[in-house]
């Protein structure tokens, strides 16, 4: 049963975040920061974040970080253009788990634009601007199911002007068997001003889930993750990924990583749908990269550090 389950999600993964969307969005969003995936793992998975586990998950879902206790760092740099840096710290006291976390993105608007599309990201403008979120959150076990919400301060600078405000994430997870599936819902809240103009937070309803690791033969494991959900940005957005483990020695870990998701089709500069990445894993320090194509200028490179 779990290599037939294993089996649908690595072909969602593989081929759904290629199909068409069943509704389009119709409005940009702000803030920027809050439109690309904060990790290289949830990078190289297709954004596919809702049933993981891991001290980055603060990010994807707040239900999850009753399982964690780690701290995680990452970098990134989109072309010569744009760098996003994120950091986050969760711990688990009993059934109680608490996180903080924060990201940052520095970038190049062009002038009269806002918001900023993402493919532009790449792109050098003439505005020095930047992007935030902040957010604190906290999780719970009760029933089987790990509830959890996120509180975030986001603000975005373009050239002189200020825009600022709170966002809110809840989230729910629970291990179906060795599967965990969990739903999402991100950045709610009121819409962001940033002088005389005004965007909607991206807000997104997510459900994802997660394969355990398949022993491939004595060396090797496979895993899978696969999402579907709802942007305010792009409306029907599917994702997912698949992970090939090779495991050398006791407590290490080598990771390829290959994912796709639907991405902004529009503009001479876009991110591809289809990234890869890899990591590895040494007792309890990890080390995580990821590449995303683009269409146009550049590509995105991220490098993420993390001790759990």
């Amino acid at each position: 049963m779990r290599y037939a389950i294993l089996a649908l999600l690595t072909l969602l993964a593989l081929t759904g975040p290629l199909s068409p969307s069943l509704a389009l969005g119709q409005e940009g969003t702000a803030p920027l920061v809050l439109r690309v995936p904060a990790s290289p793992r949830a990078a190289s998975v297709g954004n596919a974040y809702a049933g993981v586990r891991g001290s980055d998950v603060v990010f994807g879902t707040p239900a999850a970080i009753a399982l964690v206790t780690g701290v995680f760092a990452s970098v990134g740099r989109y072309g010569s253009a744009s760098t996003l840096g994120s950091a986050a710290s969760a711990t688990a006291i009993g059934r109680v788990g608490i996180a903080f976390g924060v990201l940052w993105l520095d970038y190049d608007a062009r002038p009269g634009v806002f918001p900023t599309p993402v493919g532009e990201l790449t792109v050098a403008g003439p505005v020095a601007s930047s992007s935030l979120a902040a957010l604190v959150a906290g999780s719970y076990r009760v029933w089987g199911f790990r509830v959890g919400a996120a509180a975030k301060y986001v603000e975005e600078r373009v050239g002189s002007t200020r825009g600022s405000g709170p966002g809110f994430d809840v989230g729910v997870q629970r291990d179906v068997g060795r599967f965990t599936l969990g739903l999402v819902a991100q950045n709610l809240g009121p819409a962001l001003d940033v002088g005389p103009a005004s965007a909607k937070l991206p807000t997104r309803v997510v459900v994802g889930a997660t394969s355990p690791r398949v022993p491939l033969g004595t060396w090797f494991d496979l895993g899978a993750s696969a999402a579907v959900g709802w942007e305010r940005e792009l409306g029907i957005v599917p994702g997912g990924g698949v992970s090939l483990f090779y495991l050398p020695l006791e407590g290490w870990t080598v990771a390829l990583r290959a994912g796709a998701r639907r991405v902004e089709t529009d503009g001479p500069n876009r991110p591809f749908p289809v990234t890869v990445g890899a990591g590895m894993t040494v007792d309890r320090v990890s080390v995580d990269y990821a590449w995303e194509p683009w269409r146009g200028t550049g590509a995105a490179h991220r490098l993420g550090f993390r001790i759990e």
